[in-house]
């Protein structure tokens, strides 16, 4: 990969934290999913290092409703990887000016309903 297209990359990654707040989601949850499928056309490992991200935000969901006395099991999402990344690509597709952070919350949603867990009653679980 040119030098140029590294710092392309790299540059396309790290801009959402410039601007970010405390209150905010950082990182590339922040990127829109019509640059999320451009740089993954670019550099297949640049969806590994999204799922990374991915992964952390459903962690930090999951304790989050786990103090609002909601159990989410986060390991679903890490167990079925390479359907979430399918999943993810495919509603990047279909939204391209929804964020990373959207179509992973779609699919972790959608795991969660096909194993039937009982989120209906959670408003931070709604799909949108």
């Amino acid at each position: 990969m040119s030098f140029f297209r590294k710092l392309l990359v790299f540059s396309l990654l790290v801009a959402p934290l410039a601007t970010a707040h405390a209150s905010e989601i950082i990182g590339q949850g922040t990127t829109r999913c019509e640059k999320f499928l451009k740089l993954t056309e670019l550099n297949d490992q640049v969806e590994d290092t999204f799922m990374n991200w991915a992964e952390g935000y459903v962690s930090g969901l999951a304790f989050d409703r786990s103090a609002h006395g909601v159990e989410v099991d986060a390991s679903i999402f890490l167990f079925h990887y390479s359907y979430d990344k399918e999943k993810i690509r495919q509603f990047c597709q279909r939204s391209p000016q929804s964020s990373y952070k959207d179509a992973v919350h779609h699919t972790l949603l959608e795991l969660l309903q096909d194993q039937g867990a009982d989120i209906g009653k959670d408003e931070q679980f709604k799909l949108h």
